[in-house]
C-alpha cells in the first residue's frame, strides 16, 4: 500500500516538472522586428512613430537618433507597419514575420496616398433623356384679374362718395344748430297782439321780462 501511494507520488512530480520545463519548448516562437525611418532625401529621422497591431493591441516604439526602431518578441504573422512623424510625414508598410526580420529604409511621405487606378469604380454614364419643353402660353386669368381690380376700385370710389355725401349732410345740420344756439328766438316766427288790439307779425329778436323785440 505504501509502495503504491509512493509511486503515484512519483508520477505527479514527474508530469508537473515535465510540464513546468516543457511548456517553454512547445510555445510559439517569437521574432524580433527592426528597420530604419528616413525622409526624402534618406536623412535619418528621428522621435518617429512606429507602431503595429499585435495579437489585438496597439504598440508602439520611438526611433532613436539614427532613425532606427526595434520590436522584440512578435509572433509570426503578417503586420502592417505604420510610421507617423509631425514634420517629415506618415509611411506604410506590410510585412510577414518567419523569422528576424530587419525590413530596412521606410521613407516618409508628406503627400497623400495615390490611388492606383484599377481601386477607383467610375459609375456608368446615366443617359438623360431631353424632353422639350412646351411654351408657356399666356395667362388667361391675366385679364380677369385687372378687370377684377378695376372694379374693386370702382366700389371703393363709390363707398367713398356716398360716405363723404353723408358727412356734407350732416355738416349742414350741424351748420343749422349752430345757428339756432346762436339766437334760437330767430327760428320761430310769431303772431304778437298788442294791447291796443293791433296784431303784428315777425320774429322774436329779444324778450326780457319787460320788453320784446321783433323782426316784421
Amino acid at each position: 500500500m505504501i509502495s503504491q501511494l509512493s509511486l503515484k507520488k512519483r508520477v505527479v512530480c514527474a508530469l508537473s516538472v515535465f510540464l513546468l520545463i516543457g511548456q517553454p519548448l512547445f510555445a510559439a516562437k517569437k521574432y524580433d522586428l527592426s528597420g530604419v525611418v528616413v525622409d526624402t532625401d534618406k536623412t535619418p529621422v528621428k522621435k518617429a512613430t512606429v507602431s503595429l497591431m499585435i495579437d489585438g493591441k496597439k504598440k508602439e516604439e520611438k526611433t532613436n537618433r539614427k532613425g532606427v526602431f526595434k520590436f522584440k518578441r512578435i509572433p509570426a504573422d503578417e503586420y502592417t507597419i505604420n510610421v507617423s512623424h509631425e514634420e517629415q510625414g506618415t509611411a506604410e508598410l506590410l510585412v510577414t514575420i518567419t523569422d528576424d526580420k530587419d525590413v530596412g529604409e521606410i521613407p516618409l511621405s508628406t503627400k497623400a496616398p495615390v490611388v492606383v487606378a484599377s481601386d477607383v469604380k467610375t459609375k456608368p454614364k446615366e443617359t438623360v433623356s431631353k424632353v422639350a419643353k412646351a411654351p408657356k402660353a399666356p395667362s388667361a386669368t391675366g385679364g380677369a384679374s385687372s378687370d377684377f381690380i378695376l372694379n374693386e376700385l370702382n366700389f371703393e370710389i363709390k363707398k367713398l362718395t356716398a360716405e363723404f355725401k353723408h358727412l356734407s349732410r350732416e355738416m349742414d345740420d350741424l351748420k343749422a344748430l349752430s345757428k339756432m344756439w346762436i339766437n334760437p328766438l330767430t327760428i320761430y316766427s310769431k303772431e304778437i297782439i298788442l294791447k291796443n288790439g293791433s296784431t303784428v307779425f315777425g320774429k322774436i329778436v329779444y324778450q326780457d321780462d319787460k320788453s320784446l323785440k321783433l323782426e316784421t
